[in-house]
């Protein structure tokens, strides 16, 4: 009798290590699932901000080297008509310099021409003076760092924060938008703040209609290892707190 319990034990043992290495594999294989599609994701973000950088650059560059020495030459061109009434040749004169102004803005957006050789805390002070927008909105902005980031990251900080500031002016209804910027040991802490209408990030998300301006914020802070938190609810003004790695 005794041998015969001794063999139910055992069995009863084998079987529960068994079972034991059947949920451990089980696991072990679910997990590895999920990292290999975290990285696969990872990787899918890396793809996407590089291409749009590289299509940001392509664009600047063509804005740079053809439209704008074209727009520039019909000016000059402009100016050398004669017999015509000078109201049109005046009104043909402003419509190209407002295309022009309007073309070197685009071109300042899509690839501030000194983003890889200044910080962007410097950057990011020239594009705020550079919108103009007191009538429309009042930026205030604070800087509390004294730090340089890393080339890549230096540009992928800035792209978040214009992106926020882009948001902000095209979709908020804001009067004011508050940008603070902070150092917390070893990260870079971004705290902003409107007093527009606010959104519901998880109700526009349930219905698929995420712009890319929200979708871009996200991307990039997930890009470079930082953390963003932002009310899931914003019932009244939008706050993102964003902390980075530095």
């Amino acid at each position: 009798m005794g041998v015969e319990l001794k063999n139910i034990f055992l069995a009863f043992g084998l079987s529960a290590l068994f079972l034991a290495l059947v949920v451990f594999y089980f696991f072990w294989n679910l997990y590895r699932q999920q990292r290999k599609f975290r990285d696969l994701q990872f990787q899918k973000i890396n793809a996407e901000i590089t291409a749009t950088e590289m299509e940001r650059n392509r664009l600047s560059t063509e804005l740079h080297n053809d439209i704008a020495p074209t727009l520039a030459s019909v000016k000059m061109r402009l100016g050398l008509i004669k017999n015509q009434p000078p109201d049109l040749i005046n009104d043909l004169d402003n419509a190209l310099n407002n295309t022009i102004v309007q073309i070197r803005g685009i071109m300042q957006e899509l690839t501030p021409l000194t983003i890889y050789e200044l910080p962007f805390q410097d950057i990011l002070k020239q594009y705020i003076d550079s919108l103009k927008l007191k009538e429309l909105i009042q930026i205030e902005f604070k800087d509390e760092t004294d730090f340089i980031l890393k080339s890549e990251k230096n540009n992928q900080v800035f792209r978040i924060i214009q992106e926020i500031i882009q948001n902000t002016v095209k979709h908020a209804n804001a009067k004011t938008l508050k940008i603070q910027l902070l150092k917390d040991n070893k990260f870079l802490l971004i705290r902003t703040a409107d007093d527009g209408i606010g959104y519901d990030f998880e109700k526009i998300k349930s219905a698929n209609k995420l712009g890319l301006g929200l979708l871009g914020i996200f991307s990039r802070v997930e890009y470079i290892n930082g953390t963003i938190i932002s009310p899931d609810n914003i019932s009244k003004g939008t706050k993102y707190n964003i902390r980075i790695p530095i």
